[in-house]
């Protein structure tokens, strides 16, 4: 099954792609997001490709990184 998601290709370029819906582990939700926002700071500093996060631990490196932290929605799966 596949979604669709808000992916930073590279810097400055942001597409929309579908991509299979991941699995929902142990201790997890999977939401169904209604509403997504793109945010001011961290989002824009990715899609910017000035983030100081990227190439870190916490954040993957360019391509392909799907954005999108603020948001809500539908819960339909729990691990």
């Amino acid at each position: 099954m596949k979604m669709k998601a808000a992916i930073v290709t590279k810097a400055k370029c942001l597409v929309i792609k579908k991509v299979n819906i991941p699995k929902c582990g142990e201790e997890q939700v999977l939401v169904k997001i209604k509403k997504a926002c793109f945010c001011n700071e961290t989002d824009w500093q990715i899609y910017q490709g000035t983030s100081p996060f990227l190439g870190t631990d916490w954040f993957h490196q360019l391509p392909d990184d799907i954005l999108g932290h603020e948001a809500m929605g539908e819960i339909v799966r729990v691990g």
